[in-house]
């Protein structure tokens, strides 16, 4: 770090932040190197203490850091979630820029959840098959709970897309899951029901197709997708 590093306007928590993750990002410090401490820090960018341990805090939640008590913070390595906080961030970003993307998004997580519910009903073992239709079970017996009716639907598709076994595709469902989650309308639960029984019955005849199809039926009828539900 030099004098050209110095900050000159003040505002200073994520200006700290974007400049240590360039660091980490460009390998300058990698993982398992111990980060400079606080005071070090202060330094060559001009500012208190207190906005250093605001953005090295910031990038412990990001995955970027490992801060332990009583220890120097260290460069984490870097994992699938990782790369999922930090998609999330951007794309948030880019949904609260312009309603085209909102749209964009919408698309590709129904690309994607058709896609993994068609490589389910292909790679499915009759565990994973049995899984599906516990949480089944559970969602029948909740039909009057909101809040454990929102939990078994997240682990019904949680479920399907660990079929899979691909940690990446599993991280992009996630983030889009969660990127999309806010675009959710109020169905009623019977037919969300009856909408992931037509999903797991397909993936248990080892129907891609069906499943494919059902899974979009059920997202185009689940979010605010500008297409018609074809029963």
């Amino acid at each position: 770090m030099n004098s050209a590093d110095r900050i000159v306007h003040l505002k200073l928590g994520d200006e700290i932040f974007i400049r240590l993750k360039k660091l980490i990002a460009n390998g300058y410090l990698k993982p398992g190197d111990k980060m400079p401490s606080e005071r070090e820090l202060t330094r060559p960018y001009s500012v208190g203490r207190g906005v250093v341990r605001d953005a090295m805090q910031a990038l412990a939640r990001k995955g970027f850091i490992s801060i332990s008590q009583g220890a120097r913070a260290t460069v984490a390595a870097p994992t699938v979630a990782t790369f999922s906080t930090q998609v999330q961030a951007t794309t948030t970003a880019l949904i609260a820029q312009s309603p085209d993307y909102k749209k964009h998004f919408l698309e590709a997580h129904l690309f994607l959840e058709k896609s993994l519910a068609r490589q389910a009903a292909l790679n499915s073992t009759t565990e994973q098959t049995r899984k599906l239709y516990r949480i089944l079970d559970e969602q029948r017996s909740v039909l009057n709970d909101t809040i454990r009716l929102r939990t078994t639907d997240a682990e019904f598709h949680h479920a399907i897309a660990g079929i899979s076994s691909n940690p990446v595709l599993v991280a992009a469902y996630q983030t889009m899951k969660q990127l999309t989650n806010p675009f959710k309308r109020s169905v009623d639960p019977r037919i969300e029901l009856a909408d992931h029984e037509k999903i797991v019955d397909a993936i248990s005849r080892q129907d891609p197709t069906n499943a494919e199809a059902s899974t979009e039926r059920h997202l185009l009828r689940t979010y605010l997708l500008p297409a018609r539900i074809s029963e």
